[in-house]
């Protein structure tokens, strides 16, 4: 999930920068306020922030769930009889 969405807002931020080169040349052609093409880097640069934010949060949601201690306390034993073996165990 973390990864899908740092690679979203890579994503995102390569297409900012592709809509500013042309936004720039757009801009130069016309002789009218650019208002459009700033609005489009402006969505696309909110985009890649969210998705980073939330890289952020899943990441470290993952990190905590990984790394508490389990709340069953497993335990594993190995159990031998006369004839047989076995593994016991709570998880």
């Amino acid at each position: 999930g973390a990864a899908v969405l740092a690679a979203g807002g890579v994503g995102a931020f390569v297409a900012a920068a592709n809509a500013v080169t042309s936004g720039t040349a757009q801009c130069a052609s016309q002789h009218a306020p650019c208002d459009a093409q700033k609005t489009v880097v402006r969505a696309l640069d909110a985009t890649a922030l969210v998705a980073w934010v939330g890289a952020a949060g899943v990441g470290t949601w993952a990190a905590l769930l990984w790394t508490r201690p389990s709340a069953a306390g497993g335990e594993t034993s190995l159990v031998v009889g006369p004839a047989w073996a076995a593994v016991r165990g709570s998880f």
